[in-house]
C-alpha cells in the first residue's frame, strides 16, 4: 500500500468460545499489509466481540495484550490496529437466570446467544456506521451460523462475511496469536510444535445473499423476528382490505390507520382507484378534496362521498365549506401543493406504524410513491385488494 493511500475504515463483528486467537487472527490479516496478497490493510474503528462468561476472561487476560504486541512487531500498520480498550468491546448475553451465559449447551441458551448475535450486528450495520467485516471463525458452530444468517438479513452493499484459516500447527498451539515478524517457538514445555514466524493466516471471504432490503427497519427485533419478516417479505404481498361500510383499512388482517378525516378518505380513494385500474392518477384528475366542487374533476365526487360514509356527515357539505375558508387553494397550482402534502402525511403515517409490524417489502407494496410527475399510485397488485361495500358509493369510472 502506498503512503498515499488511505485505508478504508471499517468495523468489525467476532464471536469467540475457548480461543481468543481467532480475534488476533482476523485483525492480522485486516490490518497488517502483506506484499505477496492483492488485498489492501484496513483501519479498525471499532471491534466488537460477543462470547460467554468463559470467553470473556480469556479474552480480557489475553487480547488488550496482544494487540499491542501486534502493533509493536508491525509498527506500520500500528494506528490501524484497534489497540486501545475504547476501540473493542466484550459483550456477554445474559441467561435465563439473569446471570452472564456460561457457554450454549441447549436450545434455550441458543436462542439467546443467537438474539445477542443479531442485536449487535443490526447496530453495526446502522445508516452512518463504517462498512462491517463479520467472522464467524470462533465459537460453538451455532454462533457462527447466527453470524452468517444475520449478515444475510442485515449487511448493507460493501458489509462482508469472513473466515479465518491458520496453516497446521497453530491450532494445536494455544500460545499463537498471530504470525510474528522474526522466528519464534511454540510449545508446550520442552515440545515444539512450530515456529509462528512461518504460520500463515488466510483470510476467506465468503459470499452471501443480501436480504436487507426485505426488512431492513425496524431496529432492535430478535433473531426469530427477523427471519419472519425476511420470509413475510420475500412471500409477496398479504392481502389489503378496504372496508366502506366500517370505514376501516386492513393488511394482512391487521388495521391501518392515516390519520382521521380527509387523509384517510384519501388513502381509502387512492386503493379502490389502483383496484379499478385507474392509477397513476394525476393531480388534475384528483384534485385536493377542499378545492371548490364545481372547480373539481368527477373523482372528486367518489373522494366526498367516501369521506361521508367514514365520518358520518354530509360528504359534499364538509368540502364546501372547507373550500369556502380555504379560498387560497382555489387554483390548480395551490391544489397541486395540497395533494403533496395530504399524500406526504400519509406516507409518514404509514411508514411510522408498517416499521413496527411488516417488512420492507410490504412498506414498498403499501405505500404510495412520490406522485411528482408520474401521478399517484400503489406498488401492490390489484388482485391483491378487497373492496367492501363500493356498491353505494358514486362511481365515476
Amino acid at each position: 500500500m502506498s503512503e498515499e493511500t488511505t485505508p478504508d475504515v471499517v468495523n468489525v463483528f467476532c464471536v469467540v468460545g475457548a480461543s481468543p486467537a481467532v480475534v488476533t487472527e482476523t485483525i492480522f490479516a485486516l490490518c497488517v499489509e502483506h506484499p505477496d496478497e492483492d488485498t489492501s490493510p484496513v483501519c479498525v474503528e471499532r471491534l466488537v466481540i460477543v462470547t460467554t462468561a468463559f470467553g470473556k476472561a480469556r479474552l480480557e487476560s489475553t487480547l488488550q495484550t496482544q494487540l499491542e504486541q501486534m502493533a509493536q512487531d508491525y509498527p506500520a500498520a500500528a494506528e490501524r490496529i484497534p489497540t486501545s480498550p475504547a476501540q473493542y468491546r466484550i459483550v456477554v448475553p445474559q441467561g435465563s437466570d439473569e446471570a452472564p451465559l456460561e457457554d450454549v449447551r441447549n436450545a434455550m441458551e441458543s436462542a439467546i446467544m443467537g438474539d445477542a448475535i443479531a442485536r449487535e450486528i443490526d447496530a453495526l450495520t446502522a445508516e452512518g456506521e463504517p462498512r462491517l467485516i463479520a467472522s464467524l471463525a470462533g465459537g460453538r458452530k451455532t454462533m457462527g451460523f447466527y453470524v452468517g444468517a444475520t449478515m444475510s438479513l442485515r449487511a448493507r452493499p460493501g458489509d462482508r462475511l469472513t473466515h479465518v484459516l491458520v496453516s497446521d500447527g497453530a491450532e494445536r498451539c494455544p500460545e499463537f496469536f498471530y504470525p510474528t515478524p522474526e522466528p519464534r517457538e511454540l510449545g508446550e514445555g520442552r515440545t515444539f510444535i512450530a515456529d509462528a514466524s512461518a504460520i500463515r493466516v488466510e483470510l476467506h471471504e465468503l459470499p452471501f445473499a443480501r436480504l436487507a432490503t426485505v426488512h431492513k427497519n425496524a431496529p432492535s427485533l430478535s433473531y426469530q423476528e427477523m427471519v419472519r419478516r425476511a420470509e413475510e417479505g420475500v412471500q409477496g404481498p398479504k392481502e389489503l382490505k378496504v372496508d366502506f361500510e366500517e370505514g376501516e383499512i386492513t393488511y394482512g388482517g391487521q388495521l391501518l390507520s392515516v390519520g382521521g378525516g380527509v387523509n384517510h378518505a384519501m388513502y381509502m380513494h387512492l386503493i379502490w382507484l389502483h383496484a379499478r385500474g385507474l392509477t397513476p392518477i394525476s393531480t388534475e384528475a384528483w384534485v385536493d378534496p377542499r378545492v371548490v366542487i364545481h372547480e373539481s374533476t368527477p373523482y372528486v365526487l367518489e373522494l366526498q362521498d367516501i369521506y361521508g360514509r367514514i365520518d358520518g356527515g354530509d360528504g359534499e357539505a364538509f368540502f364546501l365549506k372547507n373550500a369556502k375558508a380555504l379560498t387560497d387553494l382555489k387554483t390548480l397550482d395551490n391544489s397541486r401543493g395540497s395533494v403533496r402534502t395530504a399524500v406526504g402525511g400519509i406516507r409518514r403515517r404509514l411508514r411510522a406504524q408498517l416499521s413496527k409490524r411488516f417488512s420492507e417489502s410490504d412498506m414498498e407494496w403499501l405505500i404510495p410513491p412520490s406522485g411528482k410527475g408520474r401521478g399517484y399510485t400503489l406498488n401492490i397488485p390489484a388482485e391483491r385488494i378487497i373492496i367492501v361495500g363500493a356498491e353505494e358509493l358514486a362511481d365515476v369510472s
